[in-house]
């Protein structure tokens, strides 16, 4: 359960760095439209996209862990009550 509960914390951490290249590279679309340099803009947005499917995998490992981690705390507490 504490494998399960630190790998936890690692996927959130993880999750927060892929969060803030998400915005950057939203940023730098928005930046790019605003200078008319739409070349610029859709690389930005694949860059973004990528991150964002990142994002996406992490967030459903993330569920995963919870699962887990619910699942072993219900066997400990059956294990403590026997």
């Amino acid at each position: 359960c504490a494998g399960v509960m630190a790998g936890s914390k690692k996927i959130q951490r993880q999750l927060e760095g892929l969060r803030e290249r998400v915005g950057y590279w939203e940023e730098k679309a928005e930046l790019a439209v605003s200078k008319g340099r739409d070349d610029l803009a859709r690389e930005a947005l694949v860059e973004k996209r990528k991150f964002t499917r990142q994002t996406d995998s992490l967030e459903n490992e993330l569920a995963e862990h919870e699962d887990l981690i619910r699942q072993y705390q219900d066997d400990i507490r059956q294990l403590e009550e026997n």
